[in-house]
């Protein structure tokens, strides 16, 4: 024992160093809440993610606007499209669906499909209306109007 005794060094100033990185870690993990040591550490690492997005938030918002703009510039792009290829159907469609309604029983139905650009939604970028006239001289009007209750839901 005396000659490990005489091995061991003391130093004071290390010894307060200890002792004052133990007394932090305790204090840190009350602190958070931590269990142990591991578990602060994710902690650490956590804050420091938070902290680098904090400090580089200009950074962060520039990237989120390129990509808004990108997936604007993408749904813009499609929904032109989309509305191209509406439009050469409206009026095919319109006959098709006159000659039904001639079939039908109502020799004086007209229908027109009107389509009026709007912002872009999850609609695209048109508003369709479809204009609906049974009788001769009235002027077709949105279907919702010219339906009753029974005949239109929605």
């Amino acid at each position: 024992m005396e000659r490990e005794g005489e091995n061991i060094e003391f130093d004071p100033e290390r010894a307060e160093e200890v002792k004052e990185r133990l007394s932090t870690l305790y204090r840190l993990l009350k602190k958070h809440k931590a269990s142990d040591l591991k578990e602060l550490l994710v902690i650490q690492e956590n804050l420091q993610q938070k902290d680098h997005i904090t400090s580089n938030l200009d950074e962060v918002l520039q990237k989120a606007r390129d990509t808004y703009d990108d997936a604007f510039r993408t749904a813009t792009a499609t929904a032109l499209k989309i509305s191209a290829s509406r439009k050469k159907v409206f009026s095919s469609l319109c006959k098709q669906l006159t000659n039904l309604l001639h079939d039908l029983g109502i020799p004086n139905a007209t229908l027109q499909i009107e389509s009026i650009e709007t912002e872009l939604s999850s609609q695209g970028l048109d508003e369709i209306d479809i204009l609906f006239s049974a009788n001769k001289g009235i002027a077709p009007r949105p279907l919702a109007q010219v339906a009753s209750g029974g005949e239109f839901q929605g």
